[in-house]
């Protein structure tokens, strides 16, 4: 968190690239991860070997994502420091890792100054990525100088704000905040009012957000990186790489919640402790995206705690007990302080014949279930599961109007008009492997599996042999390819 007091208090955020896959499109702090190179970085005044090379990832991190280094001369370097214009020229070269950064420092006659990094807490992630990430947070002075400079690639742009200005642009829906971040700014905010000395200020501020249970390895209690959609991802019984499935609580005043997937009574706990958090907001029904159970394993107790209806698709309201089946458009009406919200159902059949997605036009948001997810490719699981059907629910819903879209597995994301377009181009990508696969000559399903998926790790093979098959049915509706022998492993398919 790099700040500065010109008169007012600022803080340098910048926009990750929409295409990234953890937290593309959302505003952050300058950042990355530790490296084995880092271990070898000079940092002054510290000794301890870990918070070292979490230290010298800082530094690196700064100089290459926005150009600002801090260090200091090695004292006793006789040769020429690089400063300046000079120093800024170079960053390419570290950037492209023509140059390694150690290397680059020891040519500059440059060391980290330890001493400009302040700790303000570590934070994990939320399982809904289930590598995660371990993240140490620094307070640090702008020593002016050089402005930072982004360059375009994993970051898109970059600026100076005012914590308070940030956060009522969070507030109005135009940025996308995760919750650390939202924490830092808050604390920056408070900070922005204090008039005493802004060295002790940031000593003050450090230490509280250190003190943070959330900033001490605790886990994050509200995840809200829109207004008004709280997510929680509850451990339910899904497909690796998934562990868990996103619980979603939409609206600031009534709310629906939305596929609670799981029926273990430790996630129900915490679930129903996290609706008495949320002050003024109360679920007044419950929507399920599709039939799979890790959406709809923990509907049945979750609406008898709650005593409010249960909705879900025609073809699963029966089946589940449904209070009411919702219809293809409809829109559901959720009071707010702030607006309305309104929610439209969408039927988009494809990764089953039962799904819908959620989707709010004035506020941007879109709530997709397994029509995507920001883990791995949606599987699609013949005879439910219809590859033709997917792609024009997926045409369907890249027409909508959305700044953020909500997976049923993995973190939110910005940009999802442009998520979805990759996502097409990856089936028809697939498609054109599958019809090579073919090209190379008929086969089983067996035969055909290691041509079409080599670039897939065969641990993941049991499912694509699921999406193989969608492939081939797709092909065959479309005129393309056909099959002899009705058992669906032995049956041979070939071009037409």
């Amino acid at each position: 968190m790099l700040v500065r007091r010109e008169p007012r208090l600022e803080v340098y955020w910048v926009e990750r690239s929409p295409m990234l896959v953890y937290l593309g499109g959302f505003h952050a702090f300058p950042g990355g991860r530790v490296g084995a190179e880092d271990a070898e970085v000079p940092v002054s005044g510290v000794y301890d070997a870990a918070e070292t090379r979490r230290l010298a990832a800082a530094a690196r991190e700064l100089f290459e994502e926005i150009g600002i280094l801090l260090a200091r001369p090695v004292e006793g370097h006789k040769g020429h420091t690089v400063t300046g214009d000079e120093r800024l020229a170079r960053r390419a070269d570290v950037l492209e890792a023509r140059v390694p950064f150690e290397a680059f420092l020891a040519a500059s006659g440059l060391e980290i100054d330890g001493g400009a990094f302040t700790p303000a807490g570590r934070w994990l992630s939320p399982p809904f990525t289930p590598r995660g990430f371990d993240t140490t947070f620094y307070l640090a002075q702008w020593p002016g100088g050089e402005e930072p400079r982004v360059v375009p690639g994993e970051l898109s742009s970059g600026e100076w704000v005012e914590p308070a200005e940030a956060l009522e642009r969070w507030r109005r829906g135009q940025v996308l905040l995760a919750t650390p971040v939202k924490a830092g700014l808050a604390a920056l905010a408070d900070l922005s009012r204090d008039e005493g000395p802004f060295e002790a200020g940031l000593v003050r501020t450090a230490a509280a957000l250190r003190g943070l249970p959330e900033a001490q390895g605790g886990a994050v209690e509200r995840i809200e990186v829109v207004p008004g959609v709280v997510l929680l991802p509850l451990p339910s019984t899904t497909i690796p790489p998934a562990t868990h499935t996103n619980c979603l609580i939409v609206g600031e005043g009534e709310c629906l919640l939305i596929d609670p997937g799981t029926d273990d009574q430790a996630a129900l706990a915490e679930l129903d402790a996290l609706l008495g958090r949320l002050e003024g907001r109360r679920v007044t029904a419950i929507a399920v995206t599709h039939g799979h159970r890790d959406h709809t394993a923990g509907a049945a107790e979750v609406r008898r705690r709650l005593g409010v209806p249960l909705l879900a698709h025609p073809a699963l309201a029966a089946k589940l007990g449904a209070d009411r089946a919702l219809t293809d458009g409809e829109t559901l009406e959720l009071n707010a302080p702030s607006g309305a919200w309104r929610l439209r159902a969408h039927f988009t059949p494809g990764h089953t014949s039962d799904h819908v997605v959620f989707h709010e036009p004035d506020r941007g948001v879109l709530i997709a279930g397994d029509l995507f997810s920001t883990l791995s490719t949606v599987v699609i699981d013949p005879p439910d599961g219809e590859l033709n059907a997917y792609m024009h629910s997926l045409a369907r819903v890249t027409a909508l109007p959305a700044r953020v879209i909500f997976p049923g597995h993995g973190p939110p994301a910005g940009a999802p008009r442009e998520r979805l377009l990759a996502l097409r181009e990856h089936r028809l990508e697939r498609e054109r492997r599958v019809i090579e696969a073919l090209q190379a000559g008929s086969g089983t399903l067996d035969d055909l599996l290691p041509r079409a998926y080599a670039d897939v790790s065969e641990a993941q093979w049991k499912w694509g042999k699921r999406s193989l098959l969608a492939h081939l049915l797709a092909l065959e509706t479309q005129g393309v390819a056909r099959h002899t022998g009705a058992d669906e492993n032995a049956a041979v398919w070939s071009l037409i």
